[in-house]
C-alpha cells in the first residue's frame, strides 16, 4: 500500500511460447520492457526449434540403423540360399550382377551421406551457440565446469526503437526479423545487405556497446543449455549500450586499448567522461573506422554506389558492420 492509500499491483503474463501470444491475440508490446518473460518467449522459440531439429535427427539415425540391419540380413539369407544352389565361385560371379542388391547399397551410401551431413549442420549450430571446446565436451556427455577469463571482451547491441518495431508486428514477425538480425551477427562476414523492419521495409538503426575485463564463463541448464558469462564486466558492457549513441559504437577504455594493441589502425574518437548509473564516472570513446581498410573491404561485400565514399558515413548508415573491426562479434577470450 503507498502513503496515499492507494495499492500497486504488478503482474507478469503467463506465457513462455509464441503460440501463447497468439492464441490470446496478444503482441511482444503488450509485455512490460523490465519484463523478463519477454525474453524467455524468445528463448523458449529458439531453444524449442533445436530441440525438434535434433529429434528428427535422432530419428534419421534410428531408422538408417534399421535400414542397415535389414539389409545386412537380407543379403546374409540371399547368399545362404544362393550358395546352396550353386557352387560359392559361381555365387560370387551371380553376385556381382544382381541389381536389386546393388540398389540398396546405393540407397543405403546416399542415406550415409545424409547422416553425415545432418550431423555436421548439427556440430556447427552447437559450435554457434557455445564455444567450440564446450561443445566438444557436451557431446561426450560431461559436466561443463565453470572457467574464470581474466581479459574477455563483451559486446552488448540494442534495436533502437524496438517497442514501437513490436507493436506494428506480429509476434512471428518479430521472432523472425530478430533471428534474421542474430544470424547475420555470428555470420556477419557474409552479410549482403541490411537486415531491415518488418512491414516498413527500412534499415534497422543499431546501438552498440563494448567493454573488457574478467568474467566468469560456463554452462548453466541441462534440457537447455545455455552459455552464460557472469561479473561486472558484463553489466559495464551493458552500459556501454545503453549510454550509446544510435548508429554508433560505444567502447570503455580498456576495450579501446586491447584494441589497438591488435590493430592500431582502428580509429577511436573521445567522448570524455560520462557518469554512468551504478558504475560511476568512465572515461569512454566512440569506434570510428579502420584506417586501414574500409567497411567494404571489412565485410567482404562490393561498395553500393548510393553511399557516400566517407568511411565513417557508410559505417553510420550500415551500423552491424562497425563491429566486425573487432576479433569476434559476441565474446572474445585471450588465452
Amino acid at each position: 500500500m503507498l502513503e496515499n492509500g492507494n495499492f500497486m499491483y504488478m503482474c507478469s503474463l503467463d506465457v513462455s511460447k509464441v503460440e501463447h501470444l497468439s492464441d490470446g491475440k496478444l503482441h511482444m508490446n503488450d509485455m512490460q520492457l523490465c519484463d523478463g518473460t519477454r525474453d524467455l518467449v524468445l528463448i523458449n522459440q529458439s531453444r524449442l526449434s533445436q530441440i525438434k531439429y535434433n529429434e528428427e535427427l535422432e530419428e534419421k539415425k534410428k531408422n538408417l540403423s534399421k535400414l542397415t540391419d535389414q539389409i545386412t540380413d537380407e543379403k546374409r539369407k540371399s547368399d545362404e540360399l544362393l550358395c546352396e544352389l550353386v557352387p560359392p565361385s559361381v555365387a560370387e560371379i551371380l553376385r556381382m550382377g544382381k541389381p536389386e542388391l546393388e540398389e540398396k547399397k546405393k540407397n543405403l551410401s546416399k542415406l550415409t551421406d545424409q547422416i553425415t551431413d545432418e550431423k555436421r549442420k548439427s556440430d556447427e549450430l552447437l559450435c554457434e551457440l557455445v564455444p567450440p571446446s564446450v561443445a566438444e565436451i557436451l557431446r561426450m556427455g560431461k559436466p561443463v565446469e565453470a572457467r574464470e577469463y581474466p581479459e574477455a571482451t563483451l559486446l552488448f547491441s540494442d534495436i533502437v526503437t524496438f517497442t514501437n518495431i513490436s507493436a506494428a508486428c506480429t509476434p512471428y514477425d518479430v521472432v523472425n526479423m530478430l533471428n534474421d538480425l542474430f544470424t547475420r551477427y555470428d555470420r556477419i562476414a557474409k552479410i549482403t545487405k541490411s537486415v531491415t523492419r518488418p512491414r516498413t521495409n527500412t534499415p534497422l538503426r543499431i546501438r552498440l556497446g563494448v567493454h573488457m575485463g574478467p568474467v566468469v564463463a560456463g554452462v548453466v541448464g541441462i534440457k537447455m543449455p545455455r552459455y552464460c558469462m557472469f561479473g561486472d564486466t558484463v553489466s559495464v558492457a551493458n552500459k556501454m549500450e545503453s549510454h550509446g549513441i544510435p548508429s554508433r559504437t560505444h567502447v570503455s577504455e580498456s576495450a579501446r586499448k586491447a584494441a589497438l594493441q591488435t590493430n592500431s589502425y582502428l580509429e577511436f574518437s573521445d567522448r570524455g567522461v560520462i557518469q554512468v548509473k551504478g558504475v560511476g564516472q568512465m572515461h569512454t570513446y566512440f569506434l570510428e573506422q579502420n584506417g586501414r581498410k574500409t567497411v567494404w573491404d571489412i565485410c567482404g561485400r562490393p561498395r553500393s554506389w548510393f553511399l557516400s565514399l566517407n568511411i565513417h558515413a557508410c559505417i553510420s548508415l550500415v551500423p552491424q558492420y562497425s563491429s566486425r573491426c573487432f576479433t569476434h562479434t559476441s565474446v572474445i577470450a585471450k588465452k
